[in-house]
C-alpha cells in the first residue's frame, strides 16, 4: 500500500531538489568560466610565441586602411569592389585603425582570441545544459561541459585559427551565442544574432534559416517577427552595398564560383581529418556519432545545432573548398556531438562497473586528460609551423619591399598569394583568381570553364596576362616553371628571385622560391621607381 505525501513534505523535496540543481547550476558556471580562461590561455601563448596572421587576413587589413583613411570601402583605391566577404570584420577592423594605426595587426589578433575562447565558454554551456531535474542527469550534463569545452579549448583546428587576423574568433562566437539564445526560447536575440553572422561571412545565411525554422516549429506559425530582425540587421549593409558596388555578392564569391574542385575530395579531406585519420579522430568520430544520437533521443535542444552543423559540413564539403579558416565553425557541433558521447560513454563505463556515484570525478578526470593530449598536438602543430611563418612573411616583406622601390604608385601586380604583398606595398592588384579585381573575372569568364585553384595552366594564364596586361607577374616556383616552359610569359622577362632555401621547402611544402616577372614594354610611368 502506498502511503499518501503530505503537502509539506511534497514542498520540502521540490526545495531539496531546487537547491541541490541550483548547486549544480553554480558548478557548471563555475565549469564555463574555467574553460575560458584555459581557452584563452591557449589562444594567447599561440599569438605570443607565434606569427599566425594568414596572408587572406591582409586583404581585410588593407580594406580597413582604406576605410580608415578615407579612401574608401575598397581594395585598390577609386575601384569600387567588394573584395572582402566579412563587411563587419572589415568596419570593426577600420575603427580599430583609425585609433590604433599598424597595432591593429595585433588588435584584431587578440579580439580573435578573445571571441573564440567566450566560444569555447558557450560550447561547455551548450552541451551541459540539463534537460530535467534529476540531480544525476545533471552530473551527466556537466561531464559532457567539460568534455566539449576542454574540446574546442585545446584542438588545433580551432586554437590556431583563432588568432590568424580573420573574423573567424567573432563569428564563432556568434553561431555559438545564436543557439544559446535558442536554447533558451530567447528567439529575437537568436534572430539578430543570426543577421551578425551574415555580416561576418556569407554563409551566415544558413544560421538564419535554422534559426527561423525552429521557431516556426516551436510556435507553429511562420516567424515574421524573427524574419524582420535579422532582416533588418542586414538591410543597412545591403543597402549600402547596391548602392556602392552595384551589387550584395561579393567579388570574392563571384572569383571562387571559377576555381574547379571536387566534392568527392573536399568529403574525403573532412571525414579522414575528423573520423578516420589517426586514432584520436576514429575515438572523437565515433563518440560524435553517439552524442548525436543522444540528442535525437534525449537532448532534443541540441537537434538544431547538429543539423545546422551537419548543413554547413555537406555545403563547404560538396559546393566549396575547406580551408582551415572554415573549418572552427564546424567545430561547434563537432565539440559538443563528442562531448556529449564521451559523458555517454563514461556512464555506460562507470554504471557497468557498479560506482555511478564516480561518474562526474572520472569524468573530469578524463576531460582534463583529454585536454593535455590535445595541447600537447596543438603546440607540436604551432612550433613546426612557427619557422615556416617567419620564413613567409620575411620573403613577402622583402617582395613587398621590391616592388616599392623598383615601380611607381601606379604600377599594377599580378599574383594569386597576393595579400601580405598587398598589404605592404599598396599597389593596384589583379590577383588570380580575382578576388579583388572583376577585370580578371571578366577575363576568367570569356574561357567559359573551370580553372585551377593556383596560376598553373599555361594556356590560362596567358589569356589573363594578355587581357590584364600587369607590369609585374609574381609567381611561386612551380608556377613559374610550368607557365615558361607552356609560353605564357613571354611577354615577360625575369626581374629578381626571392629565394627558399631547399632544407626548407623540403620540410614546409608549401613555401617555395618567387619570382618576378615584368613586362618587357614597360610603362614608363608604372616603372619609375628606380
Amino acid at each position: 500500500m502506498t502511503l499518501p505525501i503530505s503537502v509539506s513534505e511534497s514542498n520540502a523535496r521540490q526545495s531539496d531538489r531546487a537547491v541541490r540543481l541550483l548547486a549544480c547550476s553554480d558548478r557548471t558556471l563555475g565549469l564555463t568560466l574555467i574553460i575560458f580562461g584555459l581557452a584563452l590561455a591557449v589562444r594567447w601563448l599561440i599569438l605570443a610565441y607565434t606569427d599566425g596572421m594568414v596572408d587572406d587576413a591582409f586583404i581585410t587589413m588593407r580594406v580597413a586602411r582604406n576605410i580608415a583613411t578615407g579612401e574608401g570601402f575598397v581594395y585598390n583605391p577609386g575601384q569600387r569592389v567588394q573584395a572582402v566577404s566579412s563587411p563587419l570584420w572589415a568596419l570593426i577592423s577600420s575603427g580599430l585603425w583609425w585609433f590604433l594605426g599598424e597595432h591593429t595587426l595585433i588588435a584584431v589578433r587578440i579580439f580573435g582570441g578573445l571571441a573564440d575562447a567566450a566560444t569555447a565558454s558557450c560550447v561547455a554551456m551548450l552541451a551541459g545544459r540539463s534537460m530535467n531535474n534529476l540531480v544525476y542527469e545533471s552530473t551527466s550534463s556537466y561531464v559532457a561541459a567539460a568534455f566539449a569545452g576542454a574540446l574546442y579549448a585545446g584542438m588545433s583546428t580551432t586554437a590556431l585559427m583563432a588568432t590568424n587576423g580573420l573574423e573567424t574568433g567573432m563569428y564563432t562566437s556568434t553561431i555559438a551565442a545564436t543557439f544559446l539564445a535558442l536554447t533558451y526560447h530567447r528567439h529575437s536575440l537568436a534572430a539578430a544574432l543570426a543577421g551578425v553572422a551574415v555580416l561576418l561571412h556569407p554563409d551566415g545565411a544558413l544560421l538564419a534559416v535554422i534559426v527561423w525554422c525552429v521557431v516556426s516549429v516551436r510556435c507553429r506559425c511562420l516567424p515574421w517577427k524573427e524574419i524582420l530582425l535579422t532582416t533588418l540587421v542586414v538591410a543597412p549593409y545591403a543597402v549600402f552595398a547596391v548602392a556602392y558596388y552595384g551589387t550584395v555578392v561579393p567579388q570574392t564569391v563571384v572569383a571562387k564560383s571559377f576555381i574547379n574542385h571536387a566534392a568527392i575530395d573536399q568529403w574525403t579531406f573532412f571525414c579522414g581529418k575528423f573520423f578516420f585519420s589517426r586514432p584520436e579522430a576514429w575515438l572523437l568520430g565515433v563518440t560524435c556519432l553517439i552524442g548525436v544520437g543522444v540528442a535525437f533521443r534525449r537532448r532534443s535542444d541540441l537537434i538544431p545545432i547538429f543539423v545546422w552543423g551537419g548543413a554547413y559540413v555537406a555545403a563547404f564539403s560538396s559546393f566549396a573548398m575547406w580551408w582551415p579558416w572554415y573549418l572552427p565553425p564546424a567545430m561547434i557541433a563537432y565539440s559538443i556531438a563528442s562531448g556529449v558521447g564521451l559523458a555517454t560513454v563514461v556512464l555506460w563505463a562507470v554504471t557497468w562497473l557498479g560506482k555511478p556515484h564516480q561518474e562526474r570525478a572520472i569524468g573530469l578526470y578524463a576531460a582534463a586528460g583529454l585536454l593535455v593530449l590535445l595541447l600537447v598536438q596543438t603546440a607540436k602543430y604551432a612550433s613546426h609551423g612557427h619557422e615556416a611563418k617567419e620564413l613567409y612573411m620575411n620573403q613577402r616583406r622583402n617582395i613587398a619591399n621590391w616592388i616599392n622601390s623598383h615601380t611607381s604608385p601606379a604600377a599594377t601586380v599580378m599574383m594569386e598569394p597576393f595579400g601580405m604583398v598587398g598589404y605592404f606595398s599598396n599597389r593596384r592588384f589583379y590577383d588570380y583568381p580575382g578576388l579583388a579585381s572583376p577585370q580578371v573575372t571578366d577575363a576568367l569568364a570569356e574561357l567559359g570553364t573551370k580553372i585551377p585553384g593556383k596560376p598553373i595552366d599555361p594556356f590560362i594564364v596567358g589569356h589573363l596576362l594578355g587581357r590584364v596586361r600587369p607590369l609585374l607577374v609574381v609567381l611561386r616556383e612551380d608556377e613559374f616553371r610550368v607557365n615558361l616552359a607552356g609560353g605564357a610569359l613571354v611577354d615577360y622577362e625575369l626581374s629578381s628571385v626571392f629565394k627558399i632555401g631547399p632544407e626548407h621547402t623540403a620540410r614546409y611544402g608549401d613555401l617555395q622560391t618567387m619570382y618576378v616577372l615584368s613586362l618587357r614594354d614597360k610603362d614608363v610611368d608604372q616603372f619609375g621607381g628606380g
